[in-house]
């Protein structure tokens, strides 16, 4: 998985200073030594766009075209430049994280490094406000790089990469602090020549030659590894911050099971980061953990916590408690930490861009399965696209995934909070309607609930409540076999090697065939 910068909303202008002794005593010179030989403009796959303020003189980097156009529209940076160069979305070799930085209207990346101190500088003493990591680029020169050029005007910073715009921005007076990073150029692909077409001469026209294909049957399918499992992630606000190891720990020991174990798929239940909306860096810790799951081949489904969202301030409590039904839909920092792109491949979302509300389908045991992602105490028009999605679908077997559904004694909560709807609404109106849906599951409260519920048309409905909060956080681990439909729920927490059989639930469903 990538591990991408957050896209906050842009602020007004304003006026911000970086002191020049900082910045040219931390500066990386455009002579530095060459870099691993690991780094490669062929390893930089991520595409950066760029676009300027002509008003202010600041510049604008973004992994998303679309901020970048939206910046133009509503914030004044017209001078759309589009892709300059590429970076990666993932520490590597010879790398070092690159992080956005914000301060009135200016911003600035700053590269952190072994013998720099300017990204804590910029915070500690210049009141610089970091919006988290933007993306993994090499402070040294590498064969085939080019670098990104920092200048200051006016106390606001602007950057250039091509030799034209760097030319101009001196021609201009703009004060060069040198190189703060090299990436890759973006390549301009070189159109292939017309070729001269040679002379023709006129067909032979025959009679076509009618042959009725032989049907061929369809192929009958081989059921392997009919038992599967799937790898229920709890609550791990408390897990984003340095020293804490479960959350590493945790994807170590799934990727080393997936095999031992069969796991086909993983799922959070939310509340990924404590206040991540408002400290983008403490998805770094989540990015890492989870990327381990899908750099080995295991999809996973991640819901949105209250915790993730721009409700839960510094702290986590409220940011502003006036306005929590609106901020609970501001999940910026999330979608930049875990892009839609990248979870719905085999599925589809609510709303472009947004990974709230969203589906991805997979294949396990010879039967299709496809897991539905909800907001927090979705809104009814979430609900009337889930119903589309689900009725779509008639012969997948849904799992619903969504941060709050039962309480600590496993009933279905009937509240909305500072959300929209309840997750009784949600059973009334969705899980009880479809005889597709067959589990679901959430977290948020008390530590592991289980609920089976028959619908009125027949459906049994397995739900487990995967919360813990607790020292070792343990994970559950949901064996399916597709052959009997028997659902075994066990518990196991990598951190301390000890299982909790006061956790284990078994069941059985009616899978679609």
């Amino acid at each position: 998985m990538k591990i991408p910068s957050p896209r906050p909303l842009l602020k007004g202008a304003g006026i911000a200073t970086l002191a020049l002794a900082l910045i040219t005593s931390t500066g990386v010179s455009a002579n530095a030594a060459t870099s691993a030989p690991s780094v490669t403009v062929d390893s930089l796959t991520t595409t950066i766009y760029q676009s300027d303020n002509p008003r202010t003189g600041t510049t604008l980097l973004s992994r998303w075209e679309d901020e970048i156009k939206k910046a133009s529209v509503n914030n004044g940076y017209t001078d759309v430049k589009g892709p300059v160069f590429k970076a990666s979305a993932k520490q590597a070799d010879g790398l070092v994280p690159v992080y956005r930085m914000f301060k009135k209207g200016d911003f600035v990346w700053i590269a952190d490094h072994k013998g720099s101190n300017e990204y804590a500088t910029a915070q500690s003493k210049y009141g610089y406000e970091s919006q988290g990591l933007a993306f993994y680029a090499s402070v040294n020169k590498f064969e085939g790089s080019v670098g990104v050029e920092r200048f200051l005007a006016g106390g606001k910073h602007s950057y250039a990469v091509t030799d034209a715009d760097k030319a101009k921005a001196k021609a201009a007076g703009l004060f060069s602090e040198g190189n703060s990073f090299y990436v890759a150029p973006i390549k301009v692909a070189t159109p292939a020549p017309t070729p001269t077409p040679e002379p023709t001469t006129p067909p032979v026209t025959t009679p076509p030659v009618v042959v009725t294909p032989t049907p061929t049957p369809e192929p009958t399918p081989v059921v392997k590894d009919e038992k599967f499992t799937i790898a229920l992630v709890p609550d791990t606000q408390a897990e984003v911050f340095a020293p804490d190891t479960r959350f590493d720990q945790r994807g170590d020991y799934i990727v080393a099971n997936k095999d031992k174990l069969n796991i086909k798929y993983a799922i959070h239940t939310g509340d990924v980061a404590n206040w991540g909306e408002v400290d983008p860096a403490q998805y770094v810790i989540a990015e890492r953990a989870m990327d381990k799951l899908s750099a080995n081949g295991i999809p996973y489904s991640i819901a949105i916590g209250n915790h993730d969202t721009g409700a839960v301030g510094v702290g986590g409590g409220a940011a502003d408690s006036k306005n929590t039904r609106t901020l609970v839909r501001k999940t910026t920092a999330f979608n930049a930490a875990f892009p839609v792109a990248e979870h719905t491949a085999n599925g589809g979302a609510f709303e472009a861009g947004k990974i709230d509300n969203s589906y991805q389908t997979f294949t396990a045991g010879g039967k299709k399965f496809l897991v539905l992602t909800l907001e927090l105490w979705p809104r009814v028009e979430a609900v009337e696209w889930a119903k589309g999605v689900v009725s779509s679908h008639a012969d997948y077997n849904v799992i619903v995934n969504t941060h709050s559904y039962l309480n600590g004694d496993s009933t279905i909560y009937g509240g909305s909070d500072y959300g929209s709807t309840s997750p009784k609404y949600l059973y009334d109106n969705l899980i009880s309607k479809y005889s597709n849906i067959k589990i679901v599951v959430s977290g948020h409260v008390g530590e592991a609930g289980y609920r089976e519920d028959v619908t009125a048309n027949g459906n049994k409905v397995v739900s487990y409540l995967n919360t813990f909060h607790s020292r070792s956080n343990p994970t559950r681990f949901l064996s399916i076999d597709t052959a009997t439909g028997d659902l075994s729920a066990t518990a196991y927490a990598p951190k301390d090697g000890a299982t909790y059989s006061q956790y284990d639930k078994k069941s059985n469903i009616t899978l679609i065939k």
